[in-house]
């Protein structure tokens, strides 16, 4: 099970808020960096998801991300409603190489798949 048992845990409460939120990603220096945790704090992404999302996957005119969601095994359309993440990926795109497919969440070689330590180091 988790660090919480049924019981104590309601769901949201650990969640960040607003301020910790642009607090968080005013602490990354990287754009790639700052559109990812934006993104998965918009939508609520995991990991895994996060990282195989495509570029072709981000519709910018009517922002939304199309993505595999390995837990449930099904495939979702989510609409962005956070201006700063829209933004922030936008931004990233333009930054991104031209025929780069991913949407490039990846630093050299790795994926930056285990936030959970930025998250917990920075806030």
């Amino acid at each position: 099970m988790g660090r919480y048992s049924k019981e104590e845990y309601k769901s949201g409460q650990h969640a960040l808020d607003e301020k910790q939120v642009k607090a968080l990603i005013l602490t990354f220096d990287d754009i790639q960096e700052k559109a990812m945790i934006a993104l998965a704090v918009a939508i609520g992404l995991r990991r895994e998801d996060l990282v195989s999302i495509k570029k072709k996957d981000y519709d910018p005119q009517k922002k939304t991300v199309l993505y595999y969601e390995k837990k449930k095994k099904r495939t979702r359309t989510i609409f962005v409603p956070s201006p700063e993440a829209v933004q922030l990926l936008n931004m990233h795109l333009k930054t991104c190489r031209k025929f780069s497919v991913a949407l490039s969440f990846t630093k050299g070689d790795r994926h930056l798949q285990d936030c959970s330590h930025i998250l917990s180091s920075r806030v």
